[in-house]
Order: C-alpha cells, then structure tokens, then sequence
C-alpha cells in the first residue's frame, strides 16, 4: 500500500480484543452503482489511437491505461505517464451509455463482456476510440463496495496510537514521537475511501488525488492482492489482507514494515452506501 506498508496481512483485529468475527456479509444493502461497475483495460493500441487524436487536434495525448468502475460509483483511472502508470481516484455519475468522471472527463463503451469500443474524451483533450477489455464482476459480494475509514489504530515496537479517520500526517507524527527515523518526505494526505471491486480489485484514494490500486481475491473474510504499480512511494509489496465484521464494526486489519520495526494498523470501516 502506499508509502508506508510492505505488506498486508491476517492479524487478530486490534481495536474489539474482547470480540469475536462475524459474517462479515450480513446487513449490507447492495451498493447504488452495482449495475454499471467494472474495470476496463484498453489494448495496446490506445497509445497510437490517442496520440494520433491529440497530434491531429495540436494537444497532450492522455493516455488511459486502466479504468475502474466501483460499486459505490468511485472510479480510478491509471494514466501513462512517461512509460509509468500513476492512478487517480473520483466519482463518476451515468447518463445514458456516458459515464462522467469527475476530475478527468467522460468515457462510453458498447457491449458487455470480452472486447468492447472504448470512447475517451478527458476535459480539454481530444476524444478517441480504442478497443478494451471489459470485466464485469463475477460475484455480488455486498462487501465489495466503498468504504470510508472512521477510526485507526497503529502499533509499531512499544508504542501505539489512535486516530480519527486516516491520516498519514498524523501516523507520521506519532511514528516519530516513537523514535522511528522517519524522512521528511513522508506523505501527509489522508485516506479518504478504499474500495474493494466485484472485478477483482482493491483502491485506497488518497487527499492529495491519488490512488493506489492492486488486483486481488477475495475468499471469504481473507483477501490476497498484487499492486498493479510497484512504485508507489515508501515500500510495497504484495500479501494478504482480513476483512472482518467484530462487534458490529467492519474492520480491516493489516500488518506493517516501518524501518527497522514492524507493527500493525487496524482500520474500522463504514460502507458509503
């Protein structure tokens, strides 16, 4: 995950050491988006196809290398970069076959499953048409939808810490108060959702408009995970995450590599919609 994590693992929740798990699919309503999720990954051709559309109109190509369409109605979009992919979370609302993006512009496709004719237009670029590959979620799990972070608990060596929402600026903070050599360069934005997808992904949007994304399995109240970028900051590395209901509470639990210490943060949920 970004910045801070080398690895996300199964951990025995932090917050409720007196509860026990539940189900952790009971008592959700399905998410208000469901019907139009999915994740779109254009072919290689997307590059010519958008260089050819700028250079015509005199503009930047905006390339597009993978969209996600949530079930809460957020979405990220990796833009090629110089050769790198960097993701950018927002929200997206329908109209028709056009799906707005806040923040980036508009996207539509026909079809509904393997390769479909993907039309970009991002706001003050020109629009192109590309094919994609369209995969719609297999499952309905009410789990995988957004989620915003009420409450963080950290424990790195002897020391430990509460927060309010997630906000790395304050984590930051606390990890120096312990004694940890942290750079000056570690980030300060929060955490402001993290989605799990149907189509098999996992996305923390960030404060400062950045997201991380991974491809991941969910089975049962475990989730494995691979990062789609490995250059994201501090350390990264691929793992398994805990998604579990304690005390009424949805909590992700995760484990932590700072320095030379290792710990874990808790995350307590609460679903967006």
């Amino acid at each position: 995950m970004k910045k801070i994590f080398i690895a996300l693992a199964a951990l025995l929740p932090l917050l409720f050491s007196c509860g026990k798990p539940q189900n952790t699919e009971d008592m959700l309503a399905e998410p208000h988006f469901v019907q139009y999720a999915g994740q779109l990954i254009p072919r290689s051709e997307v590059h010519a196809g958008a260089e050819a559309a700028s250079t015509k109109a005199g503009l930047s190509p905006v390339i597009v290398d993978f969209l996600e369409l949530t079930e809460s109605g957020l979405y990220a979009i990796g833009l090629n970069e110089g050769g790198r992919c960097s993701y950018h979370p927002g929200s997206y609302t329908v109209s028709g076959t056009t799906y707005n993006l806040s923040g980036f512009g508009s996207v539509s496709f026909s079809g509904e499953s393997d390769m479909v004719e993907l039309t970009i237009a991002p706001d003050g670029g020109e629009a192109y048409t590309v094919k994609a590959l369209l995969i719609r979620g297999s499952g309905t799990d009410p789990v995988c939808r957004g989620w915003t972070v009420d409450r963080t608990r950290v424990k790195v060596g002897n020391g430990a810490a509460d927060f309010s929402g997630f906000d790395l600026g304050e984590i930051g903070r606390f990890l120096r108060s312990s004694g940890y050599d942290i750079p000056n360069t570690f980030p300060s934005g929060r955490v402001t959702s993290v989605s799990l997808t149907n189509a098999g992904s996992i996305i923390f949007a960030y404060s400062d408009g950045s997201a991380d994304v991974a491809s991941c399995h969910k089975s049962g109240s475990t989730i494995s995970y691979n990062w789609m970028e490995r250059g994201m900051g501090f350390s990264v590395d691929d793992g398994s995450a805990r998604l579990e209901k304690v005390d009424g509470k949805y909590v992700l639990t995760l484990s932590a590599v700072i320095g030379e210490g290792s710990g874990s943060i808790a995350l307590v949920l609460s679903p967006m919609d």
